[in-house]
Order: C-alpha cells, then structure tokens, then sequence
C-alpha cells in the first residue's frame, strides 16, 4: 500500500494539481486516509491484487501521464494490463516502474508502435530482467547498456544506482553526479516515479521532466543526509523536503 501513496504524495509535492490512484478497491479505505489529497479510482481485485478486466472500466483519455507499476505485485495478469495500456493510451506519456518492469520484459517489441512518450525507470536488477543478463553485467557497462536500450525500444530510460544514467530514444546520455545511499531504501523509486510524473506532466517534455525529477530527489537526499544522516532519512522525508528545495531554486 505504501509504494503508490508515495508516489501520489511526491506527485502532489512537487507542483501537479490533480492525481488518480487506481488501487485495489478492498485497500482502498486505508489508502484514502493515508493519500486524502488524491481522487481514487476502486478496481475489482483478487485477495487485494487488481483484477486485470477492471482495467477496461478507466477512461484513460482523461488524464496527461500514466504512471504503472508502484505497488502492483506479481499476482495479477500483468501482461493483460500492459496490453490494454497500449492499446487504450493513444499518445499520453507513460512511466513504467517496478513490478510493471517485471510484466514488460515480455512486450519490448510493441514499444516502438506507441505514438507517445513511454519512461522506464529501472535499478540494476530490473535492468537485468530486461535484456536478460545479470546485475553485474548492468554495472559493468551501465553507460551502454542503457543507451543501447533505449536507441533499440525508442523509450526514455532511467537506470537507477550510484550517478544515476538518463539515456534517450535517440541515444543522448545523461549523468547525474548528485545523491547519496539515503535513497537506497524501500520506496525511493516510488518517489522518483511520482516527481517523474509530476516534471513530465508540467513541462511537457519528457526529458526536462526526468532530469528535474532525477535532480531535486538526489540534492533532497544530500541536504537531508547532512541533517539527519543517511541512515535516518526515509522516503517521505525527501517528499515532504521538496517543497523547500523547489522554494530556493
């Protein structure tokens, strides 16, 4: 429950007026309290895994960015969801995160057919399910496996760890030098998710959006480890620090 209430409250932080959390509908009371700020689209689940039918049920043209995956698990027909992603979605943005990574590995071919904008945001490992191959291969050649997947697919791709790598469709690469190891905890890519979604959907553009999102949550990471130390900063220290950092920039 906690991955898309993160995701939500960093959206919300950093700028975007209106957010939809599609969640289970027998969670749907617990997550209301803790995300009051969001509207709430209940789905038809399964032992409280989203049943993958109730995905035909969205009218998905209403909103800008479609962010998929935080808090998803793999008990769901996560194929059939991607399916209908792309085949609902006409040119919206889409952000594919987390377990929705795990679903994608088998859909990579019909990237390239989607008329809009689709961003991955990988760690090592996910990257690794991906192409196949093990974490360490991913940090042994992070520059050129990301460049060359995102040239291959034509998506925008942000593989996760130390100096965090931005790679285009069209195969410019981005480093970013900030951040420290307070973000590797549970939930930070859930964060990451919400401001990608968040820069995205206010600038229009794909790319500013990802190096926005990507910068403020590393420079949140560093001056909050400078108060409290790395150890003791937790996900929703960093949403709840964007705001300042936004003020002063």
């Amino acid at each position: 429950m906690g991955a898309p209430v993160y995701t939500a409250k960093a959206t919300f932080h950093s700028g975007v007026g209106l957010v939809t959390l599609a969640i289970p509908e027998s969670i749907y009371p617990i997550v209301a309290v803790e995300c009051h700020e969001s509207l709430f689209i209940p789905l038809k689940d399964h032992d409280g895994f989203i049943d993958d039918s109730s995905f035909n049920t969205i009218e998905f043209s209403k909103y800008r960015t479609i962010a998929f995956g935080p808090g998803l698990g793999r008990k769901v027909n996560g194929n059939q969801i991607i399916e209908t992603f792309l085949e609902k979605l006409s040119d919206q943005t889409i952000i594919i995160d987390a377990d929705g990574l795990y679903f994608l590995k088998n859909h990579l071919n019909k990237l390239q057919h989607y008329k809009g904008d689709i961003i991955l945001t990988p760690h090592p490992g996910e990257m690794a399910t991906l192409i196949g191959t093990t974490v360490i291969e991913v940090e042994k050649n992070r520059l050129d496996i990301a460049k060359n997947f995102a040239t291959k697919y034509g998506v925008y791709l942000l593989l996760k760890g130390h100096r965090p790598i931005i790679a285009t469709p069209n195969g410019e690469i981005w480093i970013n030098p900030y951040g420290n190891d307070a973000l590797g905890k549970g939930g930070s890519g859930d964060v990451l998710t919400g401001l990608i979604a968040s820069f995205v959907t206010q600038q229009q553009n794909s790319l500013k959006g990802m190096l926005s999102a990507s910068f403020y949550h590393a420079i949140c990471a560093e001056k909050l480890g400078k108060e409290m130390s790395n150890y003791g900063v937790t996900p929703m220290d960093v949403i709840h620090h964007i705001p300042k950092i936004l003020k002063n920039n």
